[in-house]
């Protein structure tokens, strides 16, 4: 089965479609404008395409996160144990062994 991840930009006008990690091929309108064969030896958009897939799922994690931290203040102002691991862990703060 093969993995596809799409980035959508300009407000749908232009879709960037990457399957198995490493076909890209590009839509404009929702119609193919760039197949994969244009993109052979383009690892730069390969590159961004990663780069912002990776971000927009770190801001997914931080909307959680702070979506549950939010509901632990609203009640009753009972915070749930926040240590410093589970914040660098959703962070990806990697600081190293002790």
């Amino acid at each position: 089965m093969s993995s596809i991840e799409k980035i959508h930009l300009c407000d749908g006008k232009y879709t960037v479609v990457i399957e198995d990690g490493f076909k890209v091929s590009a839509l404009r309108n929702g119609n193919l404008w760039r197949s994969d064969d244009e993109f052979v030896g383009d690892g730069l958009i390969l590159a961004m395409a990663s780069k912002l897939i990776e971000q927009d799922e770190k801001n997914a994690e931080m909307h959680e996160f702070l979506m549950h931290v939010l509901k632990c203040i609203e009640k009753n102002r009972e915070y749930a144990p926040l240590t410093t691991e589970a914040i660098d862990k959703v962070l990806g703060i990697d600081r190293g062994s002790k």
